[in-house]
């Protein structure tokens, strides 16, 4: 069920949240633990839907990394993130 994958990375960015929001910015051990758990569920559902696609996540990592030399040919920077979200 592809749906599981975005379920389980929005449990990961509530944690990430909350440790922004709520723990100083720190990540507690207590937190680290429920993050870890979370993507090792996004780890594997994405693994799944890889695989019924037939892809290699290997080869979607190459291939972003490619899209992103392109789109930063001189390194991401925050400011060259900006003026690309600005266009």
């Amino acid at each position: 069920n592809p749906a599981k994958v975005v379920i389980s990375a929005s449990r990961v960015a509530e944690h990430a949240k909350k440790a922004l929001r709520d723990d100083g910015e720190v990540v507690t051990p207590e937190r680290r633990e429920k993050i870890v758990s979370e993507l090792g569920d996004v780890l594997w559902y994405l693994t799944a839907l890889a695989e019924h696609c037939g892809l290699d996540l290997e080869w979607v990592a190459k291939a972003n990394v490619e899209k992103l030399q392109k789109r930063y040919p001189n390194g991401f920077t925050h400011e060259a993130s900006r003026t690309r979200a600005a266009e």
